[in-house]
């Protein structure tokens, strides 16, 4: 995003952007806007650039600043040698454009496959030794993600905003990080899941496995309180993971807890455990279990069985008991992983009804068994994105379950061959790296807001006077790429500063009122 001062006299501006890396020099773009702001989506990793305006001003003549000078950092994904990006299907047609985040890749994407965003080098050398997960951009333009034992938010330029507590909400030793799932509420609290190490030696227990990682929900305020927690072990005694239906090596169940979904009408938060092939519907006012759907692990276990998922990895709560599941599913017996839309039983008169299903067996580049990871999520125009795990694919299909497009980022050695470890686990979408962008001017009598951003937004518009009084306006919304005009309701000459926010984003801009 190019961002010059406003000029009262002008009737254009003009961005132009000169590719400078060593001696090669040439323009590359020269794009003319109404208002002095611009965004630039053809710029390379590892480039230099220099950039000016030229003002068209009213009376025909040319104000020009001055050369301004930048470079982009390199990245190792960036490196031939060492990666390379595949993509098979791109129907623009009828994809939404905008940015897919991807996690363990620790980069953003735009839908040709060029990475437009990615976590520095040095930043990946403070946590090289842990994956990155369920990176995501929030509804306020915020980033925040997991990297084990921590999960942040953080801004574009990795200014950490706010890191999740390691102490108070269980003992310290037993705390053994935050994993898999983390989101950001619409009311501004964060919930996580985060494991406790339960040691059933030390209770007695003759368990050849010690060590179960129990996994508790966490939701935080922003100044980091937790305000409400569920924890695992109040609710699974250890017979009833031991020596269970399912099978285990070790004897007993490692649960292994990877995503959590909220009905917040009804003000339950839904859980699921890949190795107990389950998913358990929690009553948030009282904590308790008031629902478990999945595979018994007992002859005593009070659940809504069926094996038509298994192993699943990703939930989202639809509406009426209709649930969007990435269901690995157990390929080890000859199944294929699948993407499934599933009514669950809302009391014994009711069923299961499979509404949806689409095999990742789709094409000759996959096999469609995916053991470990993998997410799905709906998108504003019906279309599903999916992250397939450990076969190193995302893809996005239409609701009548055509491929429409793909993008794999695959790690080579020097003879190009593929590293079939290199994985990702979770893919996120946001409209632009920009969702929530706006300038502000005063010209004559007029305010003048400028959505330059990706998303619709409003503002809350703060006159503060010379007689230390304020006004205050809320405004419509205002689509992207759309200007709002406002007559001021008083004299500028009464109008000490004029303070603009962001009711999405929360940011603020002054304008200059002299």
């Amino acid at each position: 995003m190019f961002e010059a001062p406003y000029n009262p006299k002008a009737k254009s501006y003009t961005f132009n952007i000169i590719y400078a890396s060593g001696s090669e020099q040439y323009l590359i773009v020269s794009k003319k806007e109404q208002f002095p702001i611009t965004l630039i989506k053809d710029l390379e990793i590892g480039k230099a650039y220099k950039w000016s305006v030229s003002t068209e001003l009213k009376n025909n003549t040319k104000e020009n600043s001055k050369t301004y000078y930048f470079s982009i950092l390199n990245s190792k994904l960036n490196e031939s040698k060492k990666f390379k990006s595949v993509q098979h299907y791109n129907n623009k047609t009828k994809i939404l454009d905008g940015i897919i985040w991807c996690d363990q890749y620790r980069c953003a994407i735009d839908r040709n496959g060029k990475i437009v965003w990615f976590v520095p080098d040095q930043e990946n050398d403070i946590m090289k030794l842990n994956a990155i997960r369920d990176l995501k951009m929030n509804h306020d333009g915020s980033l925040t993600l997991i990297n084990h034992p921590n999960a942040l938010q953080c801004d574009l330029n990795f200014n950490i905003q706010w890191q999740a507590p390691t102490k108070g909400f269980m003992l310290d030793s037993a705390f053994n990080g935050y994993h898999h799932a983390f989101q950001k509420l619409e009311n501004g609290n964060y919930m996580i899941l985060a494991n406790e190490k339960v040691n059933f030696a030390n209770e007695g227990n003759n368990s050849k496995t010690e060590n179960i990682d129990f996994c508790n929900i966490v939701e935080c305020d922003k100044n980091g309180k937790i305000v409400w927690s569920w924890l695992m072990k109040e609710h699974f005694p250890y017979e009833l993971l031991v020596n269970s239906k399912v099978p285990s090596e070790n004897g007993i169940i490692n649960p292994h807890a990877n995503s959590f979904t909220i009905d917040a009408k009804n003000n339950v938060v839904y859980l699921s455990f890949k190795n107990l092939n389950r998913i358990i519907k929690i009553d948030k006012l009282s904590k308790k279990i008031i629902a478990s759907y999945g595979t018994k692990l007992d002859d005593h276990d009070d659940i809504f069985e069926t094996d038509i998922f298994q192993l699943q990895h990703d939930i989202q709560f639809i509406s009426n008991n209709d649930f969007l599941i990435f269901n690995n599913n157990d390929i080890n017996n000859g199944k294929i992983s699948s993407v499934d839309i599933i009514h669950f039983p809302i009391d014994k008169n009711d069923g299961y009804q499979l509404k949806y299903r689409f095999y990742l067996n789709y094409d000759a580049y996959t096999n469609g068994k995916v053991d470990k990871m993998g997410s799905v999520k709906k998108l504003t125009n019906n279309n599903y994105l999916i992250c397939e795990g450990s076969l190193n694919r995302i893809s996005e299909i239409s609701p009548d379950k055509q491929v429409i497009w793909d993008f794999s980022l695959q790690q080579i050695d020097s003879t190009g061959k593929v590293n079939p470890k290199f994985s990702i686990y979770r893919a996120n979408y946001s409209s632009g790296l920009y969702p929530y962008y706006f300038i502000t001017m005063i010209s004559d009598t007029k305010l003048i807001i400028y959505n330059k951003g990706s998303e619709q937004d409003n503002y809350k518009i703060e006159l503060f006077l010379k007689n230390n009084l304020k006004q205050e306006i809320i405004t419509d919304f205002v689509k992207e790429n759309k200007t709002l005009k406002i007559k001021l309701p008083i004299s500028i000459l009464y109008i000490n500063k004029v303070v603009i926010t962001s009711l999405k984003s929360g940011k603020q801009k002054e304008v200059n009122v002299k």
